[in-house]
């Protein structure tokens, strides 16, 4: 049982990984007052560094997401399977 809930969590966290990158893309842009599109890369300097291509891509994973959100999902699914299963295990003893 403890290994579904392992594998529910593993599920749930890989298929938000595209979110999480679109977070961190509009944070870095935020602090660092640059501008983020899809439309391409723009020059954004990071500490000195041009990370305009570094947030490009980043906000450009949310793509991903068409492929990632069904196993987020079927991760919930399990997740919700796993505690129904577990309150009728409780419910009989």
């Amino acid at each position: 049982m403890q290994r579904g809930w392992v594998l529910a969590g593993l599920m749930i966290i890989v298929g938000l990984l595209p979110v999480f990158g679109i977070a961190l893309a509009w944070a870095l842009a935020g602090v660092s007052g640059c501008t983020v599109t899809q439309s391409g890369a723009r020059p954004c300097v990071i500490m000195g560094l041009d990370g305009g291509r570094f947030l490009y891509a980043l906000s450009i994973s949310g793509w991903f997401l068409i492929l990632t959100a069904p196993i987020a999902l079927a991760g919930m699914a399990l997740g919700i399977w796993l505690a129904l299963v577990s309150l009728i295990r409780r419910a009989r003893d």
